[in-house]
Formats: structure tokens, sequence, C-alpha cells
């Protein structure tokens, strides 16, 4: 029983893409949690009846599934954790065919929330491997052309990033 306890821990956890660190936080345990779930996961140790309850009924599907069936096909760049496209998902209109961003903490925030990964760094992304949309949502980064990123503006790599929403426009 210890086996399957532990290979239903370890299973949960990986389907979220969490480590044993972000899985012990989500659930709330000690400090030290991400040891718990490790010897939990080994068989080394059993959680109790409420810890294990606890595991089972954490959300192992997104909040926020992509609607299929939408009515248009949208494309989400700069996509952070998903909060401009919360928005989009909220009119049950849109089928999110495609997703961006770089970073990696952002990524699995986004694929807890939606169900799945962005692809990473636009600049390296060939247009032509970006499916048909008729709408393009973009939040670039603008703080090369603020007061704290020192007004640098086109002159900072985060500045040029407009232009690749210009050439997947194109």
């Amino acid at each position: 029983m210890t086996d399957n306890i532990a290979a239903t821990i370890k299973g949960k956890r990986e389907r979220l893409h969490m480590t044993q660190k972000e899985f012990a936080d989500a659930l709330g345990l000690s400090k030290y949690g991400d040891r718990t779930i490790r010897r939990w996961e080994r068989g080394e140790t059993k959680p109790t009846g409420a810890e294990l309850k606890a595991v089972m009924d954490f959300p192992d599907t997104p909040p926020y599934p992509n609607n299929e069936n939408g009515r248009y096909r949208m494309i989400d760049l700069f996509a952070g954790i998903g909060g401009t496209r919360l928005g989009f998902h909220q009119t049950n209109a849109v089928n999110v065919v495609f997703s961006s961003e770089w970073d990696k903490f952002a990524q699995k925030t986004y694929h807890a929330n939606y169900g799945d990964f962005p692809d990473g760094d636009i600049t390296k992304i060939d247009e032509k491997d970006i499916p048909d949309h008729e709408i393009l949502v973009g939040g670039f980064p603008c703080v090369a052309f603020s007061q704290a990123g020192l007004k640098k503006g086109f002159n900072d790599t985060r500045g040029t990033l407009f232009f690749d929403i210009a050439r997947i426009i194109k």
C-alpha cells in the first residue's frame, strides 16, 4: 500500500510539473516540506490521513482550460502568467493556439492556470511555426522606454521586442 501511495503522490506532483519544494509549499507543509514529500515519494514514511487528503484534493486540472471550440484563434505573446489571456478566456470566444513566454517561473504559473506551457523566447521562434490566428495579444515589455529602464528605448534589447510582434503580423 505504501508503494501505491508513494507512486500516487509522485505521479500527481509530476503531472503538475512541480518540484518537491513547490508541491510542499502549495500543500502548506512546513519549511522543510520538500523533505517530507521526498520521504513520501520514496515510501520511507506515509502521510497522515489529513495530509493524504490534501494531496488527493489538490487540483491537477487547470482552473482555466483552453476553449478549443472558441470562435476566434488567439496567440498570446509575452504571456507572463496569463493575466491578459484571462480576460479573453472569460469571453468563452477564444481558442489559444500559441503562447510565448521566456521566464521559466512564469511558464510554470501559466501552465498551472491554463494547462499548457508557453513556448520560450519569441526572438528564437520562426513566425512560420506560429499557427494562423485572428487575435494577437502581446504585452511586450515597456521598461526600456520608462524611467526605470533609463529610457534607453530601442537601444535596449527589451525595447526591440516590439519588432518581433511586427515580424509575426507581417
